[in-house]
């Protein structure tokens, strides 16, 4: 990748390298939108991929500190805009237009789907995540499946369908209103349910257990240091 050579090349400068990991982002959305006719957005996930395993280890560690400070506030400015952006053109489409109720049995009913598809998806995956080193059980695969929260990336995948002409109008709201009452049921119930679930499934315990062990471990270095 470009991005992962280009830091290799300008190394223990952290403003030529926040600068660039802050525009090649642009010109790889610009270019898979315009040119490549596929979606900008999961092409930004594949990069985000890609930096997360490869690149990030030809980031210098000079400016490790100050990338993760700049893209953690674009991260928090970037879900407030579409949060706000989403908000403000729901509102506007559905004002004078009326949801019938069985538009609402079905966005209740997709949400129960999305967490038994992402619940069987895990499931499926569990003996590879083992041989990957994450040492799941199903106990894990239902927590993850029931605190996976739909949010941002989902709401702009929305708001580009809503602003596509050629797709009926109708189908463009009803994709927005499944999208955004989806985001709306797990921002609400999973986000506000999850550490009752930690606490049902026992897994609390093994947090604890993780901690004191992670606190002898530091006290036998410290230990050992003196």
């Amino acid at each position: 990748m470009f991005l992962s050579f280009a830091l290799a090349r300008i190394h223990n400068m952290p403003v030529l390298e926040t600068n660039l990991t802050v525009c090649i982002p642009y010109v790889c959305f610009f270019v898979c939108e315009e040119y490549a006719k596929v979606s900008g957005i999961l092409a930004l996930v594949v990069l985000g991929l890609y930096m997360s395993q490869i690149g990030r280890t030809r980031i210098s560690a000079e400016s490790q500190e100050t990338i993760h400070a700049v893209w953690s506030y674009i991260g928090f400015a970037a879900e407030t805009a579409i949060f706000l952006l989403a908000g403000i053109l729901i509102s506007h489409q559905f004002t004078n237009a009326r949801v019938p109720w069985i538009d609402f049995a079905k966005l209740f009913g997709l949400y129960f789907l999305l967490h038994i598809i992402r619940f069987l998806a895990l499931i499926m995956c569990l003996p590879i995540l083992r041989r990957m080193g994450y040492h799941m059980t199903v106990r894990h695969c239902v927590l993850v499946a029931y605190g996976g929260l739909r949010g941002a990336v989902g709401l702009a995948l929305a708001l580009m369908v809503l602003h596509k002409e050629f797709i009926p109008i109708e189908q463009r709201r009803l994709i927005m209103f499944h999208t955004s009452g989806i985001v709306v049921l797990t921002l609400l119930v999973n986000g506000t349910t999850t550490g009752l679930i930690v606490e049902w499934l026992h897994l609390s315990k093994e947090t604890k257990i993780s901690k004191q062990l992670m606190a002898e471990f530091l006290e036998k270095v410290e230990f050992n240091g003196k």
